[in-house]
This record gives structure tokens, C-alpha cells and sequence, in this order.
């Protein structure tokens, strides 16, 4: 470690367009109580030391003791621009209504995709030699109860763009249904699901257009109209990751 990864109280007045350093460290333990990081760098703020001290809540990080430093600094160094990307805009979103986060989210989505770290990922990483069938959602109704079940167990519930239009679709449905007082998700198999499918992920090149798909397709903007009657039951993982 560099002692020039560490912030110190003068470089609050430095040009950061000048300083390409790809994250922060802060030692909690030497910085004085009474003076405040405003504004925050625009890359990781990784605090070391106690996390009751006043600024705890500024940083981006504190590493706990189960997790080694390197642990967190190697994948900042490798995918820089992601994740200076990924603080400013968990940032921004703090105070924001969830579905314009969504929107913020997805506008970082879309400049990463244009991106050379993006590429570089999409040109390293092996497309599944047999990927696996598509899925769907079993929507049943009941009463005055909704289920809906994704059905993709052999892709470990991967959510494609299928199982992710179904979504919508369903919850779109229980928000509009005044009828319905009580919305029900499950996975199928052994685990809930493993996130987004990995083999259709970034195939959208334009990045204005995969926007433009989050905006009207994202099952999270339907399940906030009717966040309050939504239960989910999870089982085994629930995880954002391939399902390889």
C-alpha cells in the first residue's frame, strides 16, 4: 500500500481533474474529527479505522475484518471507470425516489456499456457452449392472491429478457388490478434466481437503445407500484451472477 493512496487534509483542495488516482484511502483513526471531505472525490472513498467516527458515513467503505484490502482495491484497479461509476452513482441515489434511481441507474448502465472496460469484458469472457432454453413465469390467480412463479429452474431461475418481460407484464397486472390485495414470487427448483442471464447481457450494443428497453421492460419499475402486497419466497441462492 502507497502512502499516496491515503487522503490527506490538504488534497481537499486538489484538482481532481489532475489526479487519476482510481480510489482514496482515508485513515479514520488520524483524521481530525471536525474537518469534512466535501466534496468526495469522484472515485471509491475507502475509510480504515473505526466505523463510529463522525465521517464513517461519508465513506463508500469500510472493509470489515473478514475482508482483506486487496480484496477490494484489485477489482477498482482493473475496472476503474465501473467503479468510480457505480460510487457517484450510489451517491446521487441516496435521496432519490426508487424509480427515478432506476432511471440513474440505468443512464450509468448505458455509459459503461459504450465503454472501453465493457469490451474488454464482453471480449474475455466465453459465451456458454450450450445455453440453456428459455424460460417464463407461471402466473396463477387465486382469490384475490396473485402467483407467479419463475419457471426457469435448469438456467437456475438466470432472469432473460422472457422470464424478464413476463415479469413486468405480471406486476404490471397486480398494480392496475384493484382487485388484487396480495402478489406472491417464487422460483422454481433449488434456488430463487441467479440474477440476470449473463448470455444475453451487453448483447444490446446500442447503448441508448438497452436504455430504453430498462425503461419500459425493468420488472423493478412494476414492482414499485405495488411494492406493499408483493411477498417473495426465496429459497437457496438469490444472487446477481451467471448461472454457470
Amino acid at each position: 500500500m502507497d502512502k499516496s493512496d491515503f487522503l490527506a487534509p490538504w488534497m481537499l483542495r486538489a484538482d481532481w481533474r489532475e489526479d487519476m488516482r482510481p480510489y482514496v484511502l482515508v485513515d479514520l483513526a488520524a483524521w481530525p474529527d471536525d474537518l469534512a471531505i466535501a466534496p468526495l472525490p469522484p472515485v471509491p472513498v475507502i475509510g480504515l479505522g473505526p466505523s463510529d467516527h463522525p465521517l464513517a458515513k461519508r465513506m463508500d467503505l469500510i472493509p470489515n475484518q473478514d475482508i482483506s484490502l486487496d480484496a477490494v482495491i484489485e477489482p477498482i484497479r482493473e475496472t476503474p471507470q465501473a467503479s468510480a461509476a457505480i460510487v457517484q452513482l450510489l451517491r446521487v441515489t441516496e435521496g432519490l425516489e426508487v424509480d427515478d434511481a432506476l432511471t440513474a441507474e440505468s443512464f450509468a448502465y448505458a455509459m459503461l456499456q459504450a465503454g472501453n472496460e465493457h469490451a474488454r469484458w464482453m471480449a474475455q469472457r466465453r459465451p456458454s457452449q450450450f445455453p440453456a432454453p428459455s424460460g417464463g413465469v407461471v402466473i396463477s390467480r387465486h382469490g384475490h392472491v396473485l402467483e407467479m412463479r419463475i419457471a426457469r429452474p435448469w438456467a437456475r431461475n438466470a432472469i432473460d429478457h422472457v422470464v424478464r418481460d413476463e415479469l413486468f407484464d405480471g406486476f404490471m397486472f397486480a398494480a392496475t388490478d384493484t382487485s388484487i390485495s396480495r402478489v406472491r414470487l417464487s422460483g422454481e427448483g433449488r434456488c430463487f434466481s441467479m440474477g440476470a442471464d449473463l448470455d444475453e447481457f451487453g448483447t444490446t450494443r446500442d447503448p441508448a437503445i438497452a436504455h430504453t428497453i430498462r425503461s419500459r421492460t425493468l420488472p423493478a419499475r412494476a414492482i414499485i407500484r405495488c411494492s406493499g402486497i408483493v411477498e417473495v419466497d426465496i429459497q437457496g441462492g438469490c444472487v446477481g451472477s451467471d448461472w454457470n
